[in-house]
C-alpha cells in the first residue's frame, strides 16, 4: 500500500483526493479518516489478470464481507494499463471508505493479484 490523501477546498465544499499506487489484497480501511461522500473512483490494472476492486462504504468491514461496490477491471492484454472509472455526480454517502483488490469475484476470497500493479484514485468530500 502506498496511500496518499490530500485535502482541498472550494467555496462550498471541502474535498479529499486519494491515490494508492500499490493496491493489494489487504483491506485498506477508513481511507479518508472520516465520513463523507464518494464522487469518483478510478482503478488501473497494469497486469495480465482480471482484477476485482471491492469497495466498502460502512464501518468495521473485513475481506469476508460483501462489498458495497465491486468493479471488474479487465487484464491489460500484455501492455499498458486498463482503467475503469466510476463517477457519481451527486456523491454516494459513506461512513468509512475502505477497499482491496483480488483476482476472483467471490466475496470472501482475497486472492492476491500476483505480479500485477494496481492503482486507485478517488475524490470524496
Amino acid at each position: 500500500m502506498a496511500l496518499t490523501v490530500t485535502g482541498f477546498s472550494a467555496t462550498t465544499f471541502d474535498y479529499k483526493a486519494f491515490q494508492d499506487t500499490a493496491v493489494v489484497n489487504t483491506m485498506v480501511g477508513n481511507v479518508t479518516g472520516s465520513s463523507g461522500y464518494l464522487y469518483e473512483i478510478e482503478v488501473e490494472n497494469g497486469g495480465n489478470s482480471v482484477i476485482y476492486a471491492k469497495i466498502y462504504l460502512r464501518a468495521s468491514v473485513t475481506t469476508a464481507d460483501d462489498p458495497d461496490i465491486k468493479l471488474e477491471i479487465p487484464a491489460n492484454g500484455g501492455s499498458g494499463t486498463v482503467t475503469e472509472k466510476l463517477c457519481i455526480p451527486g456523491g454516494l454517502s459513506f461512513t468509512e471508505l475502505s477497499y482491496f483488490v483480488t483476482t476472483t469475484s467471490a466475496t470472501s476470497n482475497s486472492q492476491a493479484a500476483s505480479g500485477t500493479t494496481v492503482k486507485m484514485y478517488g475524490v470524496t468530500s
